[in-house]
């Protein structure tokens, strides 16, 4: 199992979340950070 975190912009996020769905990861975590998100996932593999 690989966990990763990511600062991507909130007018990326949807995008992001998109990416990590389709490379077959599950997001355990996302907050926002004043005009950031952070997003915590995971993949096994």
């Amino acid at each position: 199992m690989t966990w990763q975190t990511v600062t991507v912009p909130v007018s990326a996020l949807v995008a992001e979340l998109a990416r990590i769905r389709r490379a077959g990861g599950t997001v355990t975590h996302c907050c926002r950070a004043g005009n950031c998100c952070l997003v915590t996932w995971f993949s096994v593999g």
